[in-house]
């Protein structure tokens, strides 16, 4: 399960909420209300090191659009 927030431009803030199944998908993803963050899990969804440590295979991205006046 992936779980975490955002902040958008507007001052919200949208939670992530993801959960991974081996049995499905080979990703999950999320984008946030206004369409400006996009979270990307992907399999395999953690990684384990060798010091035990369990990392998420995660992308995120930001996009920014401009609208200049007519």
């Amino acid at each position: 399960m992936l779980l975490g927030c955002v902040t958008e431009g507007n001052a919200t803030f949208p939670a992530i909420h993801l959960l991974g199944d081996y049995l499905g998908p080979p990703s999950e993803n999320w984008t946030s209300p206004d369409h400006t963050v996009l979270v990307e899990w992907q399999t395999p969804y953690a990684t384990l090191g060798s010091d035990g440590q369990l990392t998420a295979n995660v992308t995120c991205g930001v996009s920014f659009a401009a609208l200049v006046g007519s």
